[in-house]
């Protein structure tokens, strides 16, 4: 039996006075200053606001799942800091235990009042947690054993973390009634634009994280679901670099850095396809100016390539100018300098004025956004909080996540 997306979107089976268990996505950029940890980007946290702000109108009592991080990496810290930021956002205490599955964490729950918040510690400290396993499977997990025995219903609503078949994610849909919250539904629903405008995808690939760049771009060229890719910043520099282009072995030791010999090799091969689209010229620093130089002679001028040129937007915008929806992640250039950041903000700018709807896959372009008038851009533009997932939506129409929830539907429609 088929379940729709608008049976898992209703979060009106969640009963008032009952206890919900959460699953939402905060994982953010953090750094560390001594013991404390600074929490970069609040964006995920605001992004979950109406849901928890309806559960607790609903005098429910929620207890919040998360993750931060990834073992053996910096950013894989407690909670806490989380917990305090969140009490901010939505105005209202949220208590945190450092516990997930020990008496701490039954007991703060059990004495959770209606209308109040718990955040539980990182779950990525329980080994099995991010495992890839079916719902029925994860559901006999320690997590999902001993959590459920004190809650009522589920809601996901980290549509960031709502890919992987994880057992915060999946688990509790088996054994619990469930929904997806607010946050999901509103990513699904414009996904499904997305999805409905178009057979094929231009994307828009910039910014300096290679590693997504390279997968996301392999996904979409094996799919063969994308006309055109558009490369900008490290992303455009480093496909230029296998094809032959002299770039400063200050950029170069940089690329090969993030990618190590496995990464280039990729870039290798994805670069013979003829959907990647480079770019005509570069902004490069010469004398603290700036100084637009096409591509041909770039290796006369050993100065780093901080931006794209007007040449590139040009013929980009001519390129995309029968497509009604952009997919678009990174910034073009080094927005953190005014004149680097000419190349982001005039692209998104003309993109705007041609009338094309944005889907942005998070990510630090968006803070180019504030920056453009809200007259030019009309709301014609979407903020996913999670790249991989949106990837995945797109390219598949569905998410563990969501196929765990129709599941649960299928089990409790009946029972609630």
């Amino acid at each position: 039996m088929g379940v729709s997306l608008e049976k898992v979107f209703d979060m009106s089976i969640v009963k008032p006075g009952s206890t919900v268990i959460c699953r939402i996505d905060i994982n953010s950029p953090i750094k560390k200053q001594g013991d404390e940890v600074i929490i970069l980007d609040d964006t995920r946290f605001r992004s979950h606001k109406k849901t928890i702000e309806q559960l607790i109108d609903n005098s429910n009592r929620v207890v919040l799942l998360a993750h931060q991080g990834r073992p053996g990496r910096e950013d894989f810290v407690s909670l806490r800091p989380h917990a305090e930021l969140f009490s901010e956002i939505l105005e209202l205490d949220v208590k945190f235990v450092d516990d997930i599955l020990g008496t701490k964490a039954i007991n703060a729950i059990k004495n959770l009042g209606q209308g109040e918040i718990l955040l539980l510690d990182n779950v990525r400290l329980l080994e099995f947690e991010y495992q890839n396993k079916a719902p029925e499977e994860h559901a006999k997990s320690p997590l999902v054993k001993t959590l459920s025995k004190y809650a009522d219903f589920f809601v996901l609503d980290g549509f960031a973390v709502a890919h992987r078949a994880h057992a915060s994610v999946v688990g509790f849909a088996p054994v619990l009634p469930s929904a997806a919250g607010l946050l999901m539904e509103k990513e699904i629903m414009n996904l499904d634009r997305i999805r409905k405008q178009a057979s094929e995808y231009t994307l828009i690939f910039g910014g300096a994280k290679l590693s997504d760049a390279v997968k996301y771009i392999q996904k979409f060229l094996e799919s063969g679901k994308t006309d055109r890719i558009l490369l900008t910043g490290l992303v455009a520099l480093a496909f230029h670099m296998v094809k032959g282009l002299k770039i400063p072995s200050q950029t170069k030791e940089l690329i090969l850095d993030r990618l190590g010999n496995k990464g280039i090799e990729k870039i290798r091969a994805l670069a013979k396809s003829d959907k990647i689209v480079l770019p005509l010229d570069y902004g490069v620093e010469v004398n603290g100016t700036r100084k637009n130089i096409s591509v041909d002679k770039i290796n006369e001028v050993d100065a780093p390539a901080k931006d794209i040129g007007p040449a590139t937007i040009e013929y980009y915008l001519d390129l995309i100018r029968d497509r009604d929806a952009i997919l678009i992640k990174g910034p073009a250039g080094v927005i953190e300098d005014e004149k680097f950041a000419w190349g982001s903000k005039t692209l998104l700018e003309k993109l705007f004025r041609m009338n094309k709807f944005i889907m942005f896959f998070g990510g630090h372009l968006v803070s180019v956004l504030g920056e453009i008038d809200e007259s030019i851009k009309r709301g014609k533009y979407f903020v996913s909080t999670g790249g991989g997932a949106a990837v995945e939506y797109l390219l598949k129409g569905t998410l563990a996540g969501l196929e765990a929830l129709k599941l649960s539907y299928r089990i409790f429609a009946n029972r609630v």
